[in-house]
């Protein structure tokens, strides 16, 4: 999930636990949703990835660093407790 692939501006769907499991660099193993998005408060550089499970038990973001071609950590929110 750490690849060029995912950084293109858009939805990705997994829509189902075992796709999920087979996935290199996911932060979860369930079905979900990936936002790829640029915000418009950063710069051109940077791109997040949301990743919003099907059950809403968790919210996954982290981002992506084009300067120097490096990922932040993965953050995980409980079910609920991010607005978007």
């Amino acid at each position: 999930m750490k690849s060029e692939q995912y950084l293109t501006i858009g939805a990705y769907v997994c829509h189902s636990d075992s796709i999920a499991r087979t996935l290199i660099n996911c932060p979860t193993k369930t079905a979900f949703v990936l936002y790829a998005y640029k915000s418009l408060g950063m710069n051109a550089s940077y791109v997040g990835q949301l990743f919003i499970l099907y059950d809403g038990r968790a919210i996954y973001r982290r981002y992506y660093n084009g300067y120097d071609n490096t990922w932040g950590n993965d953050y995980e929110y409980a079910g609920n407790s991010l607005a978007i």
